[in-house]
């Protein structure tokens, strides 16, 4: 029985503090990251074949 109350509060406050505004930040956050993401990807891309020549030269 106590599990229904702590979970009505739980999506009560969430409601309150995940407001639009939140939303906002998070998205701002989340492009920081893609963009981070997309760097790593164009670094490996550039990477991997000079690792995968050094593999076949040495193994």
């Amino acid at each position: 029985m106590n599990f229904k109350l702590i979970f009505l509060v739980s999506l009560l406050l969430a409601a309150i503090f995940l407001d639009p505004t939140e939303g906002r930040r998070f998205k701002k956050f989340l492009k920081k990251v893609e963009g981070v993401g997309k760097r790593v990807r164009n670094a490996a891309q550039k990477g991997l074949p000079l690792a995968a020549g050094a593999q076949a030269v040495l193994g």
